[in-house]
């Protein structure tokens, strides 16, 4: 008998330790869940866009959309799209689609330096029906200037030092021996509050 009820004794303690409080266990799993913070992940985030446009022999209109995060004050990284329609007076265009990813580094406002790396595909319609494909590796310098607290306008001059003729990007120079400057104009802004 005394065994019997030192095992109910037992039983009954093991049972009340392993009873829970269904408020105390809301409580504590919505406090992991809140310990995501969006906002400061959009504290650093910028978005931002590349464009360009000409009308004449050879009319087109390029635009490059980006997002950035923001590491640290000065170096930040991301990811862009590009597409480009080119249009020649003989009826023939190209259609360019790109995406690529990119790293920044912004030393000392208004600098900037950047470094991407971009796959392209190009369509021509009226010539061929395959799409060509390019890549670029491409190292720039640029200038940022301020249009408030939140946003700024940049212009990069980029060098591709894979030297492929694909890249469906801006020419600004072309030099001897393959070498392409290319330049890109857009306009950055921070997404914080």
């Amino acid at each position: 008998m005394k065994q019997l009820l030192f095992l109910f004794t037992i039983f009954t303690t093991l049972m009340t330790h392993a009873q829970y409080d269904v408020n105390e266990v809301e409580e504590t799993s919505s406090a992991k869940k809140s310990t995501f913070n969006w906002s400061a992940i959009k504290d650093n985030l910028y978005v931002g866009g590349d464009i360009n446009a000409s009308i004449g022999s050879a009319s087109f209109i390029y635009f490059a959309p980006f997002i950035g995060y923001e590491f640290k004050p000065s170096f930040s990284a991301g990811v862009s799209g590009m597409v480009r329609y080119l249009s020649y007076n003989n009826g023939i265009g190209e259609f360019s689609k790109g995406t690529g990813v990119f790293v920044r580094f912004k030393p000392q406002i208004p600098l900037i330096l950047e470094s991407s790396f971009n796959i392209y595909s190009t369509s021509f319609n009226g010539v061929s029906q395959e799409a060509l494909g390019a890549n670029s590796w491409m190292f720039g310098i640029g200038y940022a200037y301020s249009m408030g607290s939140r946003s700024y306008s940049q212009i990069i001059v980029q060098y591709d030092v894979l030297k492929n003729a694909g890249v469906p990007e801006n020419i600004m120079l072309i030099f001897p021996g393959g070498g392409r400057l290319y330049y890109k104009f857009g306009i950055v802004y921070y997404l914080n509050d």
